[in-house]
């Protein structure tokens, strides 16, 4: 797994290249955790478009900082997600804590409303 960070226009951007899995996950959890240390920021938005895979570990970072974003009244926005990635956030619920769009432009509307 590769992840590169961008902050730009009061957002932080997170890009994930190929697997996360259980080693993998702890690098994206101190990508997504260093938006919380960013000032100004509304929120963060989360580039699937090249995640191959995620594991129940990669999952878990997902849901263990949505209530430090939600404390922070940030939001965290993935975008691009292929099919079987889009199962699995879906088969175990994430779409219902996180609003999932297509595109980038989409994340970033959302969050500039």
């Amino acid at each position: 797994m590769k992840t590169t960070t961008l902050q730009e226009a009061n957002l932080f951007k997170v890009t994930i290249q190929g697997e996360v899995d259980a080693t993998s996950s702890l690098k994206l959890d101190q990508a997504i955790k260093k938006a919380l240390d960013t000032p100004d920021i509304k929120g963060v938005i989360v580039d699937c478009k090249v995640l191959d895979y995620i594991s129940s570990a990669g999952l878990g970072v997902f849901i263990a900082n949505h209530q430090d974003f939600k404390e922070q009244n940030l939001r965290i926005i993935p975008f691009g997600l292929n099919k079987q990635v889009e199962s699995t956030f879906e088969l175990v619920g994430l779409n219902e804590l996180f609003t999932i769009v297509s595109t980038e432009e989409e994340a970033v509307a959302l969050l500039n409303q």
